[in-house]
């Protein structure tokens, strides 16, 4: 909190608090007390100056009720969750030790969902991990076809020496991995765009980042839910590092593209208009 505190004083408007499992943040923190990250969430959303707080990455086992309803409730937690299933069969989660079951995966995305306005969720996924199954693969793709991700990172599976699972045989030719990863990168791109295109016509709120690499003519920053969106400015302009409106005007399924709106009381400053750099502003605080 104290370390909040001063980025804030510098003029830091964002942070994302950081970690291995983030949402058991708190278990040992103090002795006899029960302490979870929904608790500094809720201290963190008074801090003056301090417009949006993230957190990543998550565990499903450690998404809590209390901590669905402080993204549901605080209006500095953005709406967004990391959340990695790596496979919809509870056989592969079993030999994975991930520690929770598929139902229970499905649980905690509708509880959020009820809970959390405009929630979004994106994920990890292991394809080939060993002794996985053209039936076991096909769980997986159909987890993924019903809770629609907005994104997701996709991997081959490959050993890793000194893990319990170099243990394990290493059985799914590669040919077979790079098949299935094939399969859900096609289905992952198709539902990003369709989840993309939504959003077409919305106002979006988002903090400027600085120029697109892509194109200097435009600005590019971040939304809410984590989307990257563009829009046509150039860094002379003052935007960094300054939360705009942006009416979103067209999609890729990595991308958002819009105009901004430029009405009064259209832009939001970081507090005394305090420019801060790029390097500066989107700082993580590791947990």
């Amino acid at each position: 909190m104290e370390e909040v505190r001063e980025l804030a004083d510098r003029g830091v408007v964002e942070v994302t608090l950081l970690g291995q499992t983030v949402n058991s943040y708190g278990k040992r923190l103090a002795p006899n007390r029960k302490i979870g990250l929904h608790h500094l969430l809720y201290e963190l959303n008074k801090i003056r100056g301090l417009e949006r707080i993230r957190f990543i990455t998550s565990h499903p086992r450690f998404m809590t009720p209390d901590l669905i309803d402080a993204m549901a409730d605080l209006e500095k937690v953005c709406e967004y969750l990391h959340l990695p299933f790596q496979s919809g069969s509870d056989a592969v989660l079993r030999r994975m030790l991930r520690t929770y079951t598929v139902e229970h995966y499905r649980g905690v995305i509708a509880r959020s969902r009820a809970r959390i306005r405009n929630f979004a969720v994106a994920t990890d996924v292991i394809v080939g991990f060993s002794g996985e199954t053209d039936q076991e693969f096909a769980e997986t793709y159909r987890l993924m076809e019903e809770i629609r991700f907005q994104g997701a990172f996709i991997f081959k599976y490959s050993r890793r020496p000194g893990t319990r699972a170099a243990k394990m045989p290493d059985d799914v030719p590669e040919e077979v991995k790079k098949e299935r990863n094939r399969i859900l990168l096609e289905l992952q791109e198709r539902l990003s765009g369709e989840i993309y295109r939504e959003r077409v016509g919305a106002v979006e709120e988002v903090l400027v980042e600085g120029p697109s690499r892509n194109d200097p003519s435009r600005l590019t920053g971040r939304n809410r839910a984590n989307q990257i969106v563009v829009f046509p400015g150039r860094p002379a302009q003052g935007l960094e590092g300054r939360l705009v409106r942006v009416r979103v005007t067209s999609a890729t399924p990595l991308t958002l593209i819009g105009e901004r709106l430029e009405a009064a009381g259209a832009e939001k400053a970081p507090e005394q208009n305090r420019f801060v750099p790029l390097k500066d502003l989107l700082l993580s605080i590791e947990l």
